[in-house]
C-alpha cells in the first residue's frame, strides 16, 4: 500500500510535469469499458424443455356424449319478424373430450460455481392427462333473432348437441395424427 508520503509526491510530480500541447503527439484513443459480473454463488437452476410429445389414446367418436345447457333469453324480431318479441328458451352444448399424453422431457440443471462444471442432462417420460372441451357454434343455429347483428341460437337440445358432437369428430379427426406409434 501506498503511504500518504508517496501519495502527495505523486501528486506533485503530475503538477510539475511539463504540459504537452495539442498538436505535438497528441493521440485520441476511443476506450471501451466492459463491465462483467459472476456469481459463483453454488446455486443450481433447473430447466424443463418438452423434446417429445404424442397423445396415447383418444376416444372413439361413437361414445361422445353431449351436456346441454337451456337459458331462457329475451329474443327480439325472432326469425326477422318485427312483430315476434318474447322469451324463448334456448340451448347450447359441450362435448368434454378426455385423453392420455406421453412426454418427453429434458431436465437441465445447471450449477453458477468458480470450477465449470458441466450441466446435468436427464431425459424424463410422463404421462399427462388432458382434456378438451368442444361448444356447439351458435352460428350453426336454427332460430336468429335481433336485425344487426344477427345472433342465432338452437331451440331444441338436440340440435345444440348435435352441432357439439359434429364440431368434436373434426377435433378427434384434427388430432389423430399425433398418435403415438405403437412398438
Amino acid at each position: 500500500m501506498y503511504t500518504k508520503l508517496a501519495w502527495v509526491c505523486c501528486a506533485c510530480a503530475c503538477m510539475a510535469a511539463p504540459r504537452v500541447s495539442a498538436g505535438e503527439n497528441a493521440e485520441n484513443k476511443n476506450v471501451t469499458i466492459i463491465s462483467a459480473q459472476s456469481s459463483a454463488d453454488g446455486k443450481s437452476q433447473i430447466a424443463k424443455e418438452i423434446v417429445e410429445e404424442c397423445i396415447v389414446s383418444l376416444p372413439s367418436p361413437a361414445k361422445l356424449e353431449a351436456v346441454t345447457e337451456a337459458k331462457t333469453e329475451y329474443l327480439r324480431h325472432i326469425n326477422g319478424k318485427e312483430d315476434d318479441n318474447r322469451h324463448m328458451k334456448t340451448y347450447r352444448a359441450t362435448v368434454e373430450i378426455h385423453y392420455l399424453v406421453r412426454q418427453k422431457e429434458l431436465i437441465i440443471i445447471t450449477t453458477s460455481s468458480v470450477t465449470g462444471q458441466e450441466p446435468v442432462l436427464k431425459e424424463v417420460e410422463r404421462m399427462v392427462r388432458e382434456s378438451a372441451t368442444i361448444r356447439s357454434d351458435p352460428n350453426e343455429g336454427d332460430v336468429f333473432a335481433n336485425r344487426s347483428p344477427r345472433e342465432y341460437f338452437f331451440s331444441s337440445p338436440e340440435k345444440a348437441a348435435a352441432s357439439a358432437k359434429k364440431r368434436a369428430h373434426v377435433w378427434l379427426n384434427n388430432h389423430t395424427h399425433a398418435v403415438c406409434p405403437q412398438p
